[in-house]
């Protein structure tokens, strides 16, 4: 029995379940959530969406690099936010550089990095929140991030979600960093989940755009880069505070973006 209704919310007394049965609840209010039946899967970046890694990334980064007396800004930094490391100094170091001594930065800026971050990383407002929300509506949740294993996994122990993912995609199983769809498009063939059932939540522009090129629907948010620059995404958003399962199933209510 029905007993209140209001905005995208039912106070039932007795049992409820929706007209496509995944749904069932039991005296207490539920949320109704239009397109739900396409919402399948949600796929997650970390850094800049779950974690506000980017000051200790930044400071890393910096000295790494000082040290071999290499120009580094923060302009840098913010243009090559969320691409894969090795993408990253090579496109710094340019041609010729030895091997040798590109393995040698990244290994030394993500030892750094972990030093710096550990104890002092947070998560941003809302994220944790919304992930146990998903799996509450039997969506399934997955990691898909441009950080080496090491770096996600520590990440994630720091945050207390080791074990707060479907599946878990880190950056060096694929050949192409993003904006290539390459993560995305893996992640999704590990949750047995068809693409266009998929919801990307980025922060950079190059997750947006490789969310999109995978066919997905892109929530963004603007941790790391102004609602202006994201614009390619299906939803923005200022904070994860702002978006629930019904924000995020309301995606597919409106035209894709492509």
């Amino acid at each position: 029995e029905v007993v209140g209704n209001q905005r995208r919310k039912l106070e039932v007394a007795g049992s409820l379940s929706l007209p496509d049965g995944t749904l069932v609840a039991d005296g207490k209010a539920v949320q109704i959530i239009p397109g739900g039946d396409q919402l399948k899967a949600v796929i997650w970046d970390m850094d800049g969406v779950i974690a506000d890694t980017a000051p200790f990334h930044f400071q890393a980064w910096q000295e790494v690099f000082r040290k071999r007396k290499i120009p580094y800004s923060r302009e840098v930094f913010q243009r090559n936010f969320g691409k894969r490391n090795d993408v990253i100094v090579r496109s710094i170091v340019g041609e010729g550089y030895p091997e040798s001594e590109i393995e040698a930065i990244l290994v030394a800026k993500e030892g750094l990095f972990r030093e710096k971050a550990a104890g002092n990383l947070r998560s941003f407002p809302g994220a944790l929140e919304l992930i146990d929300e998903l799996k509450e509506y039997k969506v399934r949740v997955a990691l898909a991030t441009s950080s080496p294993i090491e770096n996600g996994q520590f990440v994630l122990r720091q945050l207390g979600i080791e074990d707060g993912f479907d599946i878990t995609v880190w950056g060096r199983e694929v050949t192409e960093g993003k904006p290539s769809p390459q993560i995305f498009l893996l992640a999704a063939e590990r949750l047995n989940i068809n693409p266009k059932n998929c919801v990307v939540i980025e922060d950079a522009v190059a997750g947006v755009t490789a969310a999109k090129r995978a066919g997905m629907r892109c929530l963004a948010v603007t941790n790391s880069h102004p609602g202006e620059k994201l614009g390619g995404a299906d939803l923005v958003a200022d904070s994860l505070e702002d978006v629930n399962v019904a924000d995020i199933a309301g995606i597919f209510n409106s035209p894709k973006k492509e």
